[in-house]
């Protein structure tokens, strides 16, 4: 009794991935995961490279992500997710533009959150970067 309800929780905890996971492809943006502790993305969706020409292995870490944020929106984009590391809001959003691997600039907005750990403290940030251009330029009027 016990293995078949193993068994049932397995199968469960599969059915609930992969309806993540197809709700992650469908997304109009790049959906990720980073590790505060590494600073590496723990998760980055196929999107990227559709939306910015690299591919996901050659974004790997949070680093190497702002050196391709314009540098005249770097400092910016790193206030917005500084207040929120530290503690002063529990989610963030930012607008800045990314510059691609073809050279283009695109101007994006990042809307994430901090994940907990068990004890309380933040272990990693998920989100979802979508280009400003799918937005309803209503929405991109009140930022």
């Amino acid at each position: 009794a016990e293995n078949a309800k193993l068994e049932r929780t397995k199968r469960a905890l599969m059915e609930m991935e992969r309806y993540y996971r197809s709700a992650v492809e469908a997304a109009t943006g790049v959906a990720y995961e980073l590790d505060l502790a590494t600073g590496e993305f723990k998760f980055l969706s196929r999107q990227v490279y559709e939306t910015v020409g690299f591919a996901a292995e050659d974004l790997t870490s949070s680093d190497v992500w702002t050196k391709h944020i314009h540098e005249d929106d770097r400092a910016r984009a790193k206030d917005a997710l500084t207040d929120c590391l530290a503690g002063q809001k529990s989610c963030f959003s930012r607008t800045y533009r990314f510059v691609c691997k073809d050279g283009q600039d695109l101007e994006v907005v990042e809307l994430g959150g901090l994940i907990t750990d068990e004890a309380g403290r933040a272990s990693r940030i998920s989100g979802i970067i979508i280009p400003a251009c799918m937005l309803p330029k209503s929405l991109l009027a009140t930022r």
